[in-house]
């Protein structure tokens, strides 16, 4: 392969690896802060707050700040983060398939 294939397992940041080990209670919470399915979920629920019928503006500069924080990451992505992103956007997707049903009242049948 000419080097475009998705990274299986990353090589870890060495100076977390070594306060992860230490057992760093800050390094445990940045770790599972920096985890791709919290941001692109966090991602997902700042879209869906930023349409209608909430109508948030704010919410939508947050999912934006949150998809370009998955992008400018430093290790290369793995598939389970690719299924990650997408599982947020279809979770997303069908929560607004549940408020355009909810909306027009002839769609409550199905």
């Amino acid at each position: 392969m000419d080097g475009s294939k998705v990274s299986e397992s990353p090589k870890r940041n060495e100076k977390w690896y070594q306060r992860n080990q230490q057992g760093d209670p800050a390094a445990k919470w940045i770790d599972w802060i920096g985890r791709t399915w919290f941001v692109a979920l966090l991602g997902a629920f700042f879209y869906w707050l930023s349409l209608p019928p909430m109508k948030q503006p704010w919410a939508g500069f947050l999912a934006s700040a949150c998809w370009v924080s998955l992008i400018a990451k430093e290790c290369p992505m793995t598939r389970r983060d690719f299924w990650n992103i997408w599982f947020a956007g279809a979770l997303v997707w069908l929560a607004l398939l549940q408020g355009i049903r909810l909306a027009f009242w002839p769609l409550y049948a199905g």
